[in-house]
């Protein structure tokens, strides 16, 4: 229809449907285009920004897609070229393990005595400065942490660590707890080793004295039970008075 009106022999039609009107047209056209497209762009970027995204690598395990079935050439290819290798050699270079501030201090601050962590903790306004003062700590505890504290860092979130230093604190804080299961364990408290099993579910720990507590806890527990329940029952039994006057009871 616009191209019959622009080749009308009427002058008047013509005027009412200029060539250049089509040409501005198609530009704001072409822009409003571009401006949607930015506009869904960044739309897009404002979600993936206040997600945390995952990425997951799929590996095909055999070409023929068929279940039980795993080749390994096949699955190493495929780790290499879409270079697997070279990322874990990167990450391994950097900091590998991490874990976050709060979680670092309730992992690693039952190591120090609480009259220390108390004192050290007090001018402290957030989790970064208490994290950067318990790594201080551990540092004049132990020699080998030590030497290894250009492996450990306290970022905003996390505190990020090397291989190194993840091994050896890991080692550090087995070792200097042991002596505080021990001491539960002689104690013979249940209140005491209530709170070191305690501790130990909270940190996932497994050496032999926790297990040891958490075994002797039980023990006390099936004790006192024995001792509080099951004696005095035993007992009255066995007692001729109690067992006369059942018997007049029932009479």
């Amino acid at each position: 229809l616009r191209t019959a009106a622009e080749k009308s022999t009427s002058s008047f039609i013509r005027s009412l449907f200029p060539a250049e009107s089509r040409v501005q047209n198609k530009k704001k056209m072409r822009i409003s285009i571009i401006k949607l497209f930015h506009k869904s762009l960044q739309d897009l970027m404002v979600k993936l920004n206040l997600a945390q995204p995952h990425y997951v690598r799929c590996l095909k395990p055999n070409v023929h897609k068929l279940p039980k079935m795993f080749h390994t050439s096949k699955v190493l290819d495929q780790m290499k070229c879409a270079g697997l290798f070279e990322a874990v050699k990167i990450r391994k270079a950097g900091f590998p393990n991490r874990m976050s501030l709060e979680r670092f201090i309730q992992s690693f601050g039952p190591v120090v005595p609480e009259t220390v962590r108390t004192a050290i903790f007090s001018g402290c306004s957030n989790d970064r400065q208490r994290a950067n003062k318990l790594l201080e700590q551990l540092a004049k505890d132990s020699k080998q942490l030590a030497g290894e504290m250009e492996n450990v860092f306290a970022g905003k979130n996390n505190v990020m660590m090397r291989s190194s230093y993840w091994a050896k604190v890991h080692v550090y804080r087995q070792e200097a707890m042991k002596g505080q299961f021990i001491e539960a364990v002689k104690s013979r408290s249940i209140s005491k080793l209530e709170s070191v099993v305690r501790r130990a579910e909270n940190l996932d720990l497994h050496f032999e004295q926790a297990i040891l507590a958490r075994n002797f806890l039980n023990f006390l527990k099936e004790e006192r039970k024995c001792v509080l329940t099951h004696i005095p029952e035993l007992c009255k039994v066995v007692d001729l008075n109690h067992f006369l006057a059942s018997k007049q009871a029932l009479e």
